[in-house]
């Protein structure tokens, strides 16, 4: 079975050869090194009102309104670049840009939240430690699973687990089908997330947390999500997202 997998794909490859999604020259991951090397990354932000803040935590301002601690941001979705390559991955279903993501998101991680080797003996209490969190990736409905046949928040979140070694859990569900987020305006977005999230893991006292995500336009799914799990005793919260919209 497994070989005639592989005879299928190589046809596959040789019928339909994969081309980078920016300069379409051929590419076995849709994605070319040089065109990779264009993507940057944003200056951090309060993910709410964008005034300038240490690593993308909510300003004392916007902090009280939500029950995540900040947003962690790779990139930002105008980047016309990482627009085209995210929603090539989440609208066109192109699962092999995962890597690439991912190691973007990883190469984010590790100039930001890693601390330097030359650096170890001064103090980190401005640096996450990675090693502290548990990945939870933003849960997609059994319909919307089986349509899209993959979940993308997922496919990452695995590469950064691996690649970290840190914790991964899948016990949090999204146990209502919703409207697509991207489809509302700004106040519908969360009353058609309401209760669409379930914990259905161990009890999650003081346990820090990455919430990993594609895209964070309106913080409306994330939150949201964070509520779910601080009813779970979880300690610190964080998203984690390629880019801010």
């Amino acid at each position: 079975m497994k070989k005639i997998k592989q005879f299928i794909q190589i046809l596959l490859d040789f019928l339909f050869p994969k081309y980078c999604i920016l300069c379409q020259k051929k590419n076995d991951n849709f994605l070319c090194f040089n065109c990779f090397k264009t993507i940057t990354f944003k200056d951090p932000s309060c993910p709410n009102c964008n005034t300038t803040s240490h690593i993308g935590e909510f300003c004392p301002a916007c902090q009280n309104k939500f029950s995540l601690r900040g947003v962690l941001s790779a990139g930002d979705f105008s980047n016309k670049n990482l627009n085209i390559i995210i929603k090539n991955y989440k609208y066109k279903f192109v699962k092999d840009l995962a890597y690439p993501l991912a190691l973007y998101l990883s190469t984010f991680l590790e100039n930001n939240f890693l601390p330097s080797p030359i650096l170890k003996n001064i103090s980190t209490t401005n640096i996450l430690v990675l090693s502290d969190f548990l990945l939870i990736p933003v849960p997609l409905s059994k319909k919307r699973q089986r349509w899209r046949d993959f979940n993308h928040s997922e496919l990452l979140a695995k590469i950064i687990a691996k690649k970290f070694n840190l914790k991964l859990s899948l016990d949090l569900k999204k146990i209502k089908d919703t409207s697509n987020q991207a489809t509302l305006e700004k106040e519908k977005r969360i009353n058609n997330l309401t209760n669409s999230f379930k914990w259905q893991g161990p009890s999650l006292k003081g346990q820090k947390i990455l919430i990993i995500d594609d895209v964070c336009t309106t913080i409306s799914t994330l939150n949201e999500i964070a509520s779910e799990l601080k009813k779970h005793q979880a300690g610190e919260i964080w998203g984690l997202v390629l880019a801010k919209g």
